[in-house]
């Protein structure tokens, strides 16, 4: 009897685990988005289209002493 309590309550616990993580659709979408735009980075990058530069590199000195 104990087992089969045990196994019921660990099965329950992963069948309610398991259907949230499949169920997650807008955090699949998101982070396939992501994974789209990393992606079409890496590909401009391949070819070397680098395109417009999405950051700027900075020293980053912004101390009284840097004037």
């Amino acid at each position: 009897m104990s087992t089969a309590l045990v196994l019921l309550t660990v099965g329950l616990t992963l069948f309610t685990a398991g259907s949230w993580v499949a169920l997650n659709n807008r955090g699949a979408a998101a982070s396939l988005e992501r994974r789209a735009a990393a992606n079409t980075e890496l590909t401009m990058h391949a070819r070397g289209n680098l395109g417009p530069a999405r950051r700027v590199a900075s020293a980053g000195c912004t101390g009284s002493w840097a004037q």
